[in-house]
């Protein structure tokens, strides 16, 4: 008799690639007449969407390994997603079983993230600034690939008269592509915070500040 050492076997991918490093646990034998040899096929499930483990039809053999008293197997750039390995025991009388076990690759890996905090922004003729997030940003990788890239404000002063908020009534702007910077943030600190998603839904933030300047000189018109 032959059965998995676990339900399902989840695995993250590699710290630096979109693939998985799958090291299997060897599944548990018993009623065995005499030692034992195991075989190993290992396969990759395409389709994308819910499927009849292991019946599935559109699976790939991704590596196999032949029948031995090797107590580990590893398979390496095994691709995101739903797979099952199949183990093929076959004992001194020549008895065969075969299980199939379920491994799951997932992305658990979060984007790395860095805020510059060297910031200096100028504000234009209007007393306006922005700053794109892509422009907070030192710096922005995953193994998988960016999907979103968005940025907020912390407001210390009203937008509206730039007058001081008392700390509990400080806010942050919604999240977007951009931050915007007025007169009442002149000669301001305003910290401003990060957020990435990777195309699997990690999530990373960092935070950082920017110093907001009025450079434009004071325009005088003779009467």
């Amino acid at each position: 008799a032959v059965s998995c050492t676990q339900d399902t076997l989840h695995v993250s991918t590699d710290p630096f690639g979109c693939t998985a490093t799958v090291s299997l646990p060897f599944p548990e034998v018993t009623e065995l007449c005499g030692p034992y040899e195991v075989a190993v096929e290992f396969y990759v499930v395409k389709q994308t969407g819910p499927y009849e483990f292991p019946q599935d039809p559109d699976t790939v053999l991704f590596q196999s390994f032949p029948f031995s008293n090797d107590e580990q197997v590893i398979i390496t750039e095994v691709p995101i997603g739903q797979h099952f390995a199949r183990f093929i025991v076959r004992d001194e009388c020549k008895n065969l079983a075969q299980l199939d076990c379920p491994v799951v690759v997932a992305d658990e890996v979060s984007p790395t993230l860095s805020c510059d905090d060297q910031i200096n922004l100028s504000l234009n003729d209007n007393g306006y600034g922005q700053l794109l997030a892509t422009e907070i940003s030192e710096g922005t990788n995953d193994n998988c690939g960016i999907a979103l890239l968005e940025t907020r404000r912390l407001y210390e002063h009203s937008p509206d008269d730039c007058s001081p908020l008392a700390p509990v009534d400080t806010f942050y702007s919604a999240w977007g592509p951009q931050v915007e910077f007025s007169c009442c943030d002149a000669g301001q600190m305003v910290t401003v915070e990060l957020r990435a998603f990777d195309i699997y839904g990690n999530v990373s933030t960092c935070w950082g500040t920017v110093l907001v300047e009025d450079k434009v000189t004071p325009r005088c018109v003779a009467p």
